[in-house]
């Protein structure tokens, strides 16, 4: 996808993925003339078309359970992990920069820096990056890693003994821990 630089910085609204969707959050997925946003729809677009291995267990049980942790990982665990990781870098221009364009081309990261000082608020704000919110999300960190612990079972998986959904999203949303 030829603009595959602005997942970078990932939940960062960014205009021309509005345009694409009509929303402005990524991941988007192009796919046969198609376009899928949000990685919920996009995982289950794929397992559709390639359901094997499955991502979703077939007992329904299972796979409420499955989809009940994506959507925790998803939408309660990476918000506060991106406000974490962002909170760290954005009063240092240069690291932030190096962060949100690591692998790009060194023009790509200059002009990010230099238009960094501008985009800060915005960027502040649209990563949820307040004081309050940083100060809540660390509370909440050890929650997430609490609860991460406890859902994972005897086989190593967190919903019965092969790898789901529920596996990928906690994986994907907790390299955010990673990564600095």
């Amino acid at each position: 996808w030829p603009h595959r630089r602005t997942a970078l910085v990932p939940g960062f609204h960014v205009p021309k993925i509005r345009m694409l969707t009509g929303q402005s959050r990524l991941p988007v997925l192009i796919l046969d003339g198609r376009r899928l946003n949000d990685s919920t729809a996009i995982i289950a677009e794929l397992e559709r078309l390639r359901p094997d291995p499955a991502l979703y267990p077939s007992p329904a049980k299972d796979r409420a359970r499955a989809l009940a942790l994506e959507d925790h990982f998803d939408e309660q665990v990476a918000p506060d992990l991106r406000r974490l990781f962002w909170s760290t870098y954005i009063d240092d221009p240069r690291e932030c920069a190096r962060m949100a364009t690591d692998g790009a081309r060194t023009s790509t990261r200059w002009l990010w820096r230099a238009i960094f000082p501008v985009m800060r608020p915005a960027f502040r704000r649209n990563m949820g990056v307040g004081r309050g919110q940083v100060t809540e999300a660390r509370k909440r960190l050890a929650q997430h890693v609490d609860r991460l612990e406890a859902e994972v079972g005897p086989d190593g998986y967190l919903v019965g003994d092969q790898f789901t959904i529920a596996d990928l999203s906690a994986a994907a949303v907790m390299t955010a821990i990673l990564r600095p």
